[in-house]
């Protein structure tokens, strides 16, 4: 369980700092832009879900996708390539159009988001605001870990994370 040990509210978000552990993902890949990801991200966890349920994985919530941009990228400009799956046990070697992705653990800036998935930029907006406010560098990778699904989507919680240099 990750322990806090900062906080600072940002607008409508509070950003943490938080030691994160490894989480393992029964992951589907693709490459994705902030034009499209709320179009790919449903059709390709469903995939996910679906294929660790019949390959004996025993997938469980919540689901993760691990955001994993190359040096130099833009997101906004040039997309990246994502990791999404639901949250498993363990690790395991390549099962058909499933891999074994893991979150890194170390020192994260963390938020949590409230509320219909396509306004969570904001909420990675904020912890990169912070992290510039408060001389923390981001390193590498970020991803969201979904809370459970709620047909009321003013309910719904993403928890976002940035690795920290």
């Amino acid at each position: 369980m990750p322990s806090e040990k900062k906080a600072s509210s940002n607008e409508a978000y509070t950003v943490t700092i938080e030691e994160a552990e490894p989480r393992y993902i029964a992951a589907m890949q693709a490459r994705v832009t902030l034009d499209d990801v709320g179009d790919k991200l449903p059709p390709l966890m469903e995939k996910a879900w679906k294929h660790a349920k019949k390959a004996g994985l025993e997938p469980s919530d919540p689901s993760i996708v691990f955001y994993s941009p190359q040096p130099g990228e833009d997101f906004e400009k040039d997309g990246c390539d994502i990791d999404a799956g639901p949250t498993i046990g363990g690790r395991f070697w390549t099962k058909g159009v499933l891999s074994c992705a893991m979150t890194p653990k170390g020192a994260v800036a963390k938020t949590t988001h409230t509320g219909e998935y396509h306004d969570l930029k904001n909420a990675h907006d904020a912890i990169l605001k912070w992290c510039a406010a408060n001389n923390h560098a981001v390193e590498g990778p970020c991803w969201e870990v979904y809370g459970p699904w709620t047909e009321d989507t003013d309910t719904l919680t993403t928890d976002v994370y940035y690795l920290l240099a």
